[in-house]
């Protein structure tokens, strides 16, 4: 059942439910160390209901769907043609579940290029030879491309809360050079037709990484929605030194983080609803 939880927080609909002939589905029904696996599930995929809800406005727009196989998006991934167990979450979070009981070493085979170990600078490239991982349900394996920028929140209770805080944005950096650093934002009231009316926020994030310069850019395609967010906290994933500079709209900012062990850097931008651009100088 906890790896049922671990799976269907990436799945498009996330419900439990059960026939009334059949053991009870509740999180809390197995103790408190599956409770807190459970638990640990469902909060994860509310703080991801930012990237979420952009991959379902998405979905409406395009058709593209919120879960996808690998092969839609990596095409010469032979490797996936057959693979009905993995799957991409939105564009840019590779999923692995365990989704059987033995507890034979949980083989997993990334996509093409680099992907990083989810909310972490842990950093692995796709190989011939799969991942062996440990099977016991403590969470589900899920990577982040290299080049990803996921937007996330805080932790709510229910979809109808408002979020404490910054919006937050996870930013995987990719090598020097790279040019296909990207994320997307779009957010509306979540009830209404608004949107229909030109009522919703869209954004465009980029990123790009040289010897000198990490950038991070945000570009505002539609401001018809005042969101509850008025700053965001940016986090690089990938950064081993610690920052000379960081800068935004030019301006030096004196508030940052580097955490060493985790590779990490921190900051916060001001004002966010709009077009900026931070610049983090090695």
């Amino acid at each position: 059942l906890t790896r049922w939880f671990q799976l269907g927080a990436f799945n498009p609909v996330f419900r439990n439910h059960a026939a009334t002939d059949t053991r009870p589905h509740e999180a809390w029904v197995d103790g408190p160390k599956h409770e807190a696996l459970r638990r640990a599930a469902i909060e994860q995929r509310y703080r991801l209901m930012p990237y979420l809800y952009t991959a379902a406005e998405e979905n409406a727009r395009t058709g593209l769907p919120i879960m996808r196989p690998v092969f839609l998006q990596y095409p010469k991934a032979e490797s996936f043609y057959g693979n009905d167990r993995d799957f991409l979450f939105g564009g840019d979070l590779f999923v692995a579940p365990v989704v059987d009981e033995r507890l034979d070493a949980h083989a997993v085979s990334l996509p093409p290029g680099a992907w990083y170990a989810f909310g972490t600078s842990q950093r692995f490239v796709a190989a011939k030879e799969p991942m062996k991982l440990d099977p016991r349900p403590s969470d589900v394996p899920v990577y982040a491309r290299a080049g990803a920028m996921v937007p996330m929140q805080a932790l709510v209770q229910h979809t109808g809360e408002t979020p404490a805080g910054p919006l937050e944005l996870q930013v995987y950096l990719p090598d020097a050079g790279a040019s296909d650093c990207r994320g997307a934002l779009y957010q509306d009231d979540g009830e209404s037709f608004g949107y229909r009316e030109g009522k919703f926020l869209r954004v465009g994030y980029a990123c790009s990484v040289d010897a000198s310069v990490v950038s991070v850019i945000a570009s505002v395609a539609h401001n018809g929605f005042v969101p509850s967010w008025n700053a965001v906290r940016v986090t690089l994933f990938g950064v081993a030194q610690r920052p000379s500079a960081v800068r935004v709209d030019g301006k030096a900012l004196e508030a940052w983080k580097h955490d060493a062990s985790a590779k990490t850097l921190t900051f916060e931008v001001r004002n966010a609803v709009r077009d900026w651009k931070a610049e983090v100088l090695r």
